[in-house]
C-alpha cells in the first residue's frame, strides 16, 4: 500500500473541487500518475464527493496564511482588492498539485505561481524580493551535499534585483503591516490601493537578506559577494570559493581570510 501517495492525493482532493469533479467523471484519468495501487484508486473513486468539501473554509484559511508571506506581491498582482479572492485558483493549478505530490514548500510554490501572474516591473521585482524574504525567514534545514565544505546558511540569501526593488516592496508592505486588522484584511479592503514605487530594470542591485529571530534584515552587497554566495549555494568545495575570489583579484591569503570572515559573520558556514 502506497500510504504516502494516498495521503497526498487526499490532501489535493480536499483543496481542489475541480480535481474532485475529475475524479467523479473519470477516476482512472484523474488519478493517473498519482502512484496509487488499484485498490487505493478504487477507494477514492467510490468515496462520496461531498466528503471532500465538508470544510468549506479550508482553502480560505490556507490562502490567508500564504498571503501573510506574499502580501505585497498579491497586492500588486491583484490591482483591486476584490481580485484577491481569485487567488484561490492556486489550489486548482498544477503548481499546487506538484508541491503536494513532491512534498515541496507550499509557500514557495504559491510565491512562484504568484510571480507568474505579475505583469509590471514593480510586481515582478517585489515578487522576487518577497520570495527571498520568505525563504530565509523560514530557514528550512537541509543536508550537506557530498563533497561540500562550505555552504550558505538557510537563513541567508541574496538576489540580483532591479534598482528600487526594496523601496517598492517597502512602499507596499509597510501600510499593509500597519493595518489594524493585519495585512490580509487590508488586502481585502476595497478602498485600499497598493502604494507604488518605480523600479528600474535597466540597473541591477544585489540585495542580501539575513533572518534573525523571525526578522529579516535587507542590505545591498557587492556583486562579487553576491556571486560568491551564489557559487557556494547549498554547498560547494572551498576550492570553488577560493577560485572565485582569486578571479576577483585576491591572493591566496586574502581569499582564505575573507572566507573565514564570512564564516565568522554567519554569511557562510563550514561543514562540521
Amino acid at each position: 500500500m502506497s500510504h504516502t501517495a494516498l495521503q497526498r492525493t487526499i490532501v489535493r482532493l480536499l483543496f481542489d473541487p475541480a480535481f474532485v469533479a475529475r475524479l467523479a467523471a473519470d477516476p482512472e484519468a484523474a488519478l493517473a500518475g498519482a502512484g496509487l495501487e488499484p485498490r487505493e484508486r478504487r477507494w477514492l473513486a467510490e468515496a462520496d464527493p461531498r466528503a471532500f468539501g465538508v470544510d468549506g473554509y479550508r482553502r480560505t484559511r490556507t490562502l490567508r496564511a500564504l498571503l501573510e508571506e506574499h502580501a505585497a506581491t498579491a497586492a500588486l498582482v491583484c490591482a483591486d482588492a476584490g481580485a484577491v479572492r481569485a487567488l484561490e485558483r492556486f489550489f486548482s493549478d498544477d503548481a499546487f498539485h506538484a508541491a503536494i505530490a513532491e512534498r515541496r514548500s507550499l509557500a514557495g510554490a504559491f510565491g512562484a505561481w504568484l510571480l507568474g501572474l505579475a505583469r509590471t516591473p514593480e510586481a515582478r521585482a517585489v515578487g522576487r524580493l518577497e520570495a527571498l524574504v520568505a525563504r530565509v525567514r523560514r530557514g528550512t534545514p537541509r543536508p550537506w551535499p557530498e563533497g561540500a565544505a562550505l555552504r550558505v546558511p538557510p537563513t541567508v540569501g541574496s538576489e540580483a534585483l532591479p534598482a528600487g526593488a526594496v523601496a517598492a516592496w517597502q512602499a507596499v508592505v509597510t501600510p499593509l503591516r500597519q493595518a489594524e486588522d493585519g495585512p490580509v484584511a487590508a488586502l481585502l479592503a476595497p478602498s485600499r490601493a497598493p502604494a507604488r514605487a518605480r523600479v528600474d530594470e535597466r540597473e541591477t542591485v544585489c540585495v542580501l537578506a539575513v533572518a534573525t529571530g523571525g526578522d529579516v534584515a535587507l542590505s545591498d552587497v557587492s556583486e562579487p559577494l553576491h556571486d560568491l554566495l551564489r557559487i557556494v549555494g547549498d554547498g560547494a568545495p572551498e576550492a570553488d570559493a577560493l577560485a572565485h575570489l582569486a578571479a576577483e583579484g585576491l591572493d591566496a591569503v586574502e581569499a582564505a581570510e575573507l572566507v573565514s570572515e564570512l564564516v565568522g559573520d554567519g554569511l557562510l558556514e563550514r561543514r562540521p
